[in-house]
């Protein structure tokens, strides 16, 4: 059986290849997403926990249980635990059980104490079989929740590592394209920093694109830059090419921009845009960072472009696109 790389939301592990991610919710601090295949799905699920009213593994169990008890019908098999077991996933103690009702799920949950949350995993199979037992234990010995791997997203062929500060705060992911939003906000003494993050990409390149996507210029100003400023929610921004660059094997067209807005509060915003067509997977690639800094109309506001461009280097450096 074959494995690829999941992450999403400050959580890694390995996934069977034929799963998808389907669904997913929430934020960094509570949120879920689902995984499908064929005959079974794993549902993962995240919530901050207030150390002061902190509960047991077997209470949290036990609430579950009730959530799953309201929604079964009545009349019918009522549920049991067949096996509940100490285990440990990602160095933190877990609780792992097995429940019966209208079928066998399987559940872990532990508190993660490095990102104060409490994880839960449920794993849900048509059939039970030594497939099954290998998929659960691969994905629990493989489960990252907080260090350096919980910085990678890996997803849609796609993968890269961003640090913990920068929250997701946008996503959409439909057929032939997808786009994410990560921001980091820092409130200093008279200003507000502000640093965007926007992925974006669009599959099918040669088909939907096939009169620009070997000319990523053309595209850029044709297919995508109205469309660019419009989600960057910046107003009015004009971009200028500054130089194309190769980035593992492909050609990118290097951008940026400079903004100036506000009254009384002065905001001024650098923009970075990489934009590339990855062959391999056929898709076209848009990267843009975004660094702000808001202030009142008598102190100054300088950007560290030299940060900036560090950033975006490191973060290149993790960026797969196929």
């Amino acid at each position: 059986m074959e494995f690829k790389e999941f992450g999403w939301n400050n959580i890694f592990l390995e996934i069977p290849e034929e799963m998808r991610f389907s669904r997913q919710g929430g934020n960094s601090k509570d949120g879920f997403f689902l995984l499908e295949a064929e005959d079974y799905f794993v549902e993962v699920r995240w919530e901050t926990f207030d150390s002061k009213k902190i509960k047991s593994l077997p209470e949290i169990l036990d609430a579950l249980i009730e959530q799953i008890r309201k929604k079964i019908k009545k009349g019918t098999t009522d549920i049991k635990v067949v096996n509940k077991e100490d285990t440990f996933v990602c160095k933190h103690k877990a609780l792992y059980a097995i429940i019966l009702s209208k079928t066998e799920e399987r559940f872990c949950l532990w508190y993660c104490d490095e990102t104060s949350r409490v994880i839960t995993l449920r794993f849900v199979f048509k059939e039970l079989n030594e497939n099954s037992k290998i998929i659960v234990r691969r994905m629990l010995e493989t489960f990252n929740c907080h260090g350096e791997k919980s910085k990678i997203w890996s997803l849609m062929d796609l993968s890269f590592a961003l640090p913990h500060s920068l929250l997701l705060t946008e996503t959409q992911i439909s057929v032939g394209r997808a786009h994410f939003i990560f921001t980091e906000q820092k409130s200093l003494f008279f200003a507000e920093k502000i640093t965007k993050v926007l992925i974006e990409y669009f599959s099918m390149a040669n088909l939907v694109f096939k009169d620009t996507y070997k000319d990523i210029e053309k595209w850029f100003k044709e297919k995508y830059q109205k469309d660019l400023i419009k989600r960057l929610r910046e107003g009015k921004v004009e971009f200028e090419t500054l130089e194309s660059r190769k980035f593992r094997r492909h050609s990118i067209y290097v951008k940026n921009a400079l903004k100036t807005s506000g009254l009384t509060w002065r905001k001024t915003s650098f923009f970075y845009n990489f934009t590339w067509y990855c062959s391999n997977a056929n898709r076209i690639y848009s990267l843009t960072i975004i660094s702000s800094i808001k202030r009142p109309l008598l102190f100054k506001r300088e950007i560290d472009k030299d940060g900036l461009e560090k950033m975006l280097q490191d973060f290149l450096s993790t960026f797969k696109c196929h």
